[in-house]
């Protein structure tokens, strides 16, 4: 009998004790309104020291106003010599960090705290700041991984690795299942990847290109298949949007969460392979 009541003692003492919380699941967030950069500058007599740059996520149309102002432009002979080829993107990259900058913190003499951004303090920010800010904001690498890719007669669908960051400390590391083009969805994008125009200049042409963004966005949401967390990584365990995980009820908000630089790096890398079969 006392081994019975010691039984149900146990029993009494076990469902009066706490319940364990669930672990909750390390999560990415896609759609976060505002981004912090960090980047290295020289301040002397500092010597090298790491500022921080707020910026709020950029607008898909500020973002293809910017990709369009990222000219390459080159000079032509008669014969189609090309004498000269200029990338200009400093221009671009300011403006857009006037556009969307926030707040700054780090700078020697502005304490520990972020300092809001005011109109004066926008216009004294240094140009080489604003640049690198834009583009830490962009960094990325992305691996097509064919090992993990299905090829079929009749469809294929491509796994890539998209890695945000600067090599060697990414801040998310995230595995995209990417559907191949269809015929038509090729014809659209070779028609319309590339915007330029030329100009006759003496015994010369000028020439001047640029990305057309929206091509690359509409074709990564036409073939978007799955979003996850790479578990390779360690950094996370989900990818979500606005805290939900990847579902074909939300795959257009999935694609509109990635920042267009992310899906013209991404579809630049697969049509690369697509052209190469």
């Amino acid at each position: 009998m006392s081994e019975a009541i010691g039984k149900l003692e146990n029993l009494i003492t076990e469902s009066q004790a706490p319940t364990p919380e669930a672990k909750v699941p390390r999560a990415f967030e896609l759609n976060r309104p505002y981004f912090e950069v960090g980047f290295p500058i020289t301040w002397p007599p500092l010597g090298d020291i790491t500022v921080k740059h707020r910026l709020r996520r950029p607008k898909p149309g500020e973002e293809s106003e910017y990709k369009k102002k990222c000219v390459t432009e080159q000079r032509i002979l008669g014969g189609g010599k090309i004498t000269d080829e200029k990338v200009k993107v400093a221009g671009a990259r300011i403006r857009l960090w006037d556009e969307i900058s926030l707040a700054i913190k780090g700078y020697p003499g502005m304490g520990e705290d972020w300092v809001e951004l005011t109109p004066e303090l926008r216009a004294q920010t240094r140009a080489a700041h604003k640049e690198s800010a834009i583009r830490w904001l962009f960094e990325c690498d992305v691996d097509v991984l064919e090992n993990e890719s299905v090829m079929t007669l009749t469809g294929s669908e491509w796994a890539v690795l998209l890695r945000l960051g600067v090599r060697d400390s990414y801040y998310a590391s995230i595995k995209l299942r990417i559907a191949e083009w269809s015929e038509k969805q090729k014809d659209i994008f070779e028609g319309s990847y590339s915007i330029g125009s030329s100009e006759v200049q003496g015994k010369t042409k000028l020439s001047t290109s640029s990305v057309n963004q929206k091509a690359y966005r509409d074709l990564f949401a036409g073939t978007l298949v799955n979003v996850e967390a790479d578990p390779a990584a360690g950094l996370h365990e989900l990818i979500t949007v606005d805290d939900e995980p990847f579902s074909t009820m939300n795959k257009a908000k999935f694609a509109d969460a990635f920042l267009g630089e992310w899906q013209v790096d991404i579809m630049a890398a697969l049509v690369q392979v697509w052209w190469g079969k």
